[in-house]
């Protein structure tokens, strides 16, 4: 179906940090320097328009009124475990890392053990099989 040979010559300019717009500089803000941008985040950056859904898309999880952010990020990285997503379990696990979280803690909470790092209720939300009655 396609050639071996096949080289494509394209380039999508992605926005750095330091020239990002007002949506897109929200979800920049969000991820500490020390902690590498997504490459779907950088893809989308080249259109303003899927830029802004994403920061609208990531400000929800971020600031949600009942889940705690390094919650949304515990979640998101055990997803990205059990989906086999090295980029969303580094991203994800950085992230989590700056709030606190024990690096050597991951294993148990990808194992559905819990952590002390949470409160009991939350660490029901991270849990694959559903809590008790």
């Amino acid at each position: 179906m396609f050639a071996n040979d096949m080289k494509p010559d394209f380039c999508i300019r992605h926005t750095r940090r330091e020239d990002a717009s007002v949506a897109l500089k929200e979800i920049y803000t969000r991820l500490p320097q020390q902690v590498m941008v997504p490459g779907p985040v950088l893809v989308k950056s080249s259109v303003p328009e899927p830029a802004g859904m994403n920061a609208a898309e990531l400000g929800f999880f971020a600031c949600h009124p009942t889940i705690p952010r390094a919650m949304m990020e515990a979640i998101r990285c055990i997803l990205a475990v059990k989906v086999s997503s090295a980029c969303c379990t580094l991203v994800n696990g950085n992230l989590l890392i700056a709030e606190g979280f024990p690096e050597d803690k991951f294993d148990a909470l990808v194992e559905d053990r819990g952590s002390s790092f949470f409160s009991e209720k939350d660490n029901a939300l991270s849990a694959s099989r559903p809590a008790p009655p």
